[in-house]
């Protein structure tokens, strides 16, 4: 019975992506399914109603950062702090190490901004623009752009996917994003080779747009534009409270828009909650977003995963499942099985928070620690959700950056991550293991 209600949810989920509907009508599909699966299984209504209120409260955190995240990124964008540091990144572009560079400045935003989309819709669409104006392929374009949205998504500090991955599995973020950076040293620089690589041996023009006039049509392009991203940075170095963090971040952004950018204080409120929207047609796909509401999308997705998260504890409707993932950890490394769950999840989960969500419920048990755990989820969960066309981890940024769904097989990073995660468990389990005679 387990399994048709997962078939049902995931049937649920493809038509929803072939069809262009909201996820939502899936997710409700799926309330329903794993309600009635409860209600076989001999719980009460008020029981299972119940499980679903424990497990949106046991995230209850989790919703306010996300608050925390939009009011950043629309203040971000409106005091000048996005334009000027996208500014001054792609003055180091030159043709001939274009694509090594935009994986590098699409790591570097993402890691600012913690959002694949936001990444996308900035240095991602900038990157492509330029490629087109270099006559550089746009398949390695997108490979790279896609490459770089997750370097951040994964381990930045105001990233969702990252808080979300603490929260799940208990752990601090700041000792999660210590690990991340261990684990990700060798598949970031060999993906810098490789584009640089690729870049070299690839023609190009020698057209580097300017972007400065571009965006001093609408932002006063000063160094004080980069303190919110500074203030930021140095909080989270002293590992303080993460919204403590990010409000102070804001509040600084919030002063810049007002003094040096020249908006109205009035402005600023509806700012917040709706996002920044540009005047000028020409910068709105590049500059427009943020904001309270901009987070409706990923907190209602959460809502209910957090509800299917407590049915799943209550009714042990996973059971089967996770019994599965055992045996087949014991054929190999956990982290072999965590991939490989991941990969399957990822197919029919078709989103990232849910992708998160199963394979910790299925995999988390396996490590002996919960940082193991948590580094096990941000090297398979977070980046298998960019495998598939049809997944909205990798269709949100191809779409918004107009790329190739080809690109998915060129996004380097997001297949050495976690291969390299999983080479270096091996060795570590051999060199455990005692030496046969």
């Amino acid at each position: 019975m387990a399994y048709l209600c997962f078939a049902g949810f995931s049937a649920a989920l493809l038509l929803c992506v072939i069809t262009g509907r909201s996820t939502a009508y899936a997710l409700t599909v799926g309330l329903v399914l794993f309600l009635l699966y409860g209600r076989r299984e001999g719980h009460t209504w008020t029981q299972l109603l119940r499980m679903c209120r424990d497990g949106i409260w046991r995230n209850r955190m989790i919703f306010l950062n996300f608050v925390f995240i939009g009011m950043l990124t629309a203040s971000w964008r409106a005091s000048g702090t996005i334009p000027y540091v996208v500014t001054a990144a792609t003055g180091l572009i030159r043709p001939s190490i274009f694509l090594m560079m935009a994986f590098v400045l699409c790591s570097l935003i993402s890691f600012l901004t913690g959002t694949a989309m936001g990444t996308a819709a900035t240095m991602g669409v900038i990157s492509m623009a330029m490629a087109s104006a270099m006559d550089v392929s746009p398949v390695l374009t997108g490979g790279a752009v896609l490459s770089g949205c997750y370097f951040g998504d994964r381990m930045s500090s105001v990233s969702s996917s990252a808080l979300l991955v603490s929260g799940l599995t208990e752990t601090d973020i700041y000792d999660n994003i210590r690990s991340m950076a261990r684990s990700c040293i060798v598949p970031f620089f060999a993906s810098c080779l490789v584009y640089l690589a690729l870049g070299l041996s690839a023609h190009h023009g020698s057209s580097v747009p300017d972007l400065r006039g571009l965006f001093s049509r609408e932002f006063v392009l000063s160094p004080l534009c980069v303190l919110p991203a500074a203030v930021l940075l140095a909080l989270a170095a002293l590992k303080k409270n993460m919204r403590l963090t990010m409000g102070c971040s804001t509040l600084v952004a919030v002063i810049l828009t007002v003094l040096l950018q020249q908006v109205d204080p009035q402005e600023l409120l509806p700012l917040l909650w709706r996002g920044y929207l540009t005047t000028d047609p020409s910068l709105s796909a590049v500059l427009n977003g943020g904001g309270i509401l901009s987070m409706r999308r990923i907190a209602l997705i959460f809502t209910f995963v957090s509800a299917f998260s407590g049915i799943f504890h209550g009714t042990h409707l996973l059971d089967g499942l996770r019994s599965l993932v055992h045996r087949l950890s014991g054929k190999t490394v956990p982290f072999g099985a965590s991939y490989l769950t991941a990969l399957v999840t990822s197919v029919v989960s078709c989103n990232q928070t849910l992708n998160v969500v199963l394979t910790h419920e299925l995999c988390g048990d396996l490590y002996q620690t919960k940082s193991e755990a948590a580094l096990a989820l941000e090297d398979s969960a977070i980046v298998t959700c960019a495998y598939w066309p049809w997944s909205v981890g990798a269709a949100s940024v191809l779409s918004t950056i107009a790329a190739p769904d080809l690109s998915i097989l060129l996004a380097f990073y997001l297949f050495l991550l976690p291969l390299w995660h999983l080479f270096s468990d091996i060795r570590k389990d051999r060199a455990r293991s005692p030496r046969s005679s």
